[in-house]
C-alpha cells in the first residue's frame, strides 16, 4: 500500500492502454460520468474558457480540440476493476462533450473492433448494454461474446401501419 502512494506521488502510476479511441470513450463514460471515480470530470464549456473551441465550425461533428484532450487523457489502471457493465447511448455525456450539438445518431462513435490487449484490462466486465445505439460492428460484438461478455444489441423496430 505504501508503494502505491509513493508511485502516485512520483507520477509513476500505470495507465490503461487503448488501441481504439471509441472504446476508450465508453470506458471514460462509465468511470467519469456514471461512477464519478475518474477525475477531473470534463466539461466542454469550462474547457472552452481555457482552450479556444470553435463550436460553429464543428456544429455537426466532433470538436478536434476536445478529441485531442481525450486522446491524451490517461486513465489509471487501478480504476479498471470498477468497469463491470457498460451502457451505450447516443445521449451519453461523453458524446455530448465531443459533439455538444450532436444527436449521437451518426457513425462518429462506432466501434469496429476491440483488441485483446485493451479488453484484457477489464477483467470484471460482464455486460454491455448497447440496445439504444448500433455502435458495435458484428465482429466486435462476436469478439466480446467470445470473451464471455453479454452484449445486449440494438434492435431497430419498424412500426407497421
Amino acid at each position: 500500500m505504501i508503494s502505491f502512494f509513493k508511485n502516485l506521488l512520483r507520477g509513476q502510476e500505470d495507465y490503461l492502454e487503448f488501441d481504439n479511441f471509441n472504446f476508450k470513450l465508453v470506458i471514460i463514460q462509465e468511470l467519469m460520468y456514471e461512477q464519478e471515480v475518474l477525475t477531473p470530470k470534463f466539461d466542454v464549456y469550462e474547457y472552452a474558457k481555457q482552450v479556444p473551441v470553435d463550436f460553429e465550425a464543428t456544429y455537426d461533428g466532433v470538436a478536434p480540440e476536445v478529441k485531442n484532450y481525450f486522446e491524451a487523457f490517461k486513465i489509471p489502471k487501478r480504476l479498471a476493476k470498477y468497469v463491470k457493465k457498460l451502457y451505450l447511448d447516443g445521449g451519453n455525456d461523453i458524446y455530448l462533450q465531443l459533439m455538444p450539438y450532436g444527436d449521437g445518431e451518426g457513425d462518429e462513435f462506432d466501434i469496429s473492433e476491440i483488441s485483446p490487449r485493451e479488453l484484457g484490462q477489464f477483467k470484471q466486465l460482464v455486460e454491455i448494454d448497447a440496445q439504444a445505439v448500433n455502435y458495435f460492428s458484428p465482429e466486435a460484438t462476436d469478439y466480446l461474446r467470445s470473451q464471455g461478455i453479454a452484449v445486449k444489441e440494438y434492435q431497430h423496430k419498424v412500426k407497421k401501419n
